[in-house]
């Protein structure tokens, strides 16, 4: 078994090392595309079959792109004297190979009802591949 491909986004997985008559078996492949993009393979394997020792299976896979989050696992605040506050940003992060769609920006039920943003939650915002929000 050989995988012919201008792009090394398909790989082998697993080959069965015999297959007896009338009985199948199953080769395992994986792709792995890096970016937005059709790819496709030529899959070649060898076999004792005199009526046919070559059979050639093309392969072929799209690339998607997709929407990754990075924000901190936490939003520290120092002590502050009641009746006064203290402003805090959370950066988020867009940090996949596609924009980032935020569907809702809030605190969970049961959050104290002392913190609040100054800026907009107005949802869906969209932040750009590789582009950063920030949220007071």
């Amino acid at each position: 078994v050989a995988l012919e491909s201008a792009a090394s986004v398909f790989t082998v997985e697993s080959v069965p090392e015999s297959v007896g008559p009338g009985e199948s078996g199953t080769i395992g492949l994986a792709f792995e595309p890096p970016r937005l993009e059709s790819f496709e393979a030529l899959l070649r394997i060898r076999s004792d079959d005199a009526a046919s020792p070559l059979v050639e299976v093309s392969v072929t896979g799209r690339g998607f792109t997709v929407g990754r989050i990075e924000v901190p696992a936490a939003l520290e605040f120092p002590d502050v004297c009641e009746g006064t506050g203290e402003l805090r940003r959370l950066k988020v992060r867009s940090t996949g190979t596609a924009d980032l769609v935020l569907e809702r920006i809030g605190f969970a039920e049961g959050s104290a009802p002392e913190f609040g943003f100054l800026t907009s939650t107005r949802t869906p915002v969209t932040v750009p591949a590789g582009k950063e929000l920030l949220i007071t």
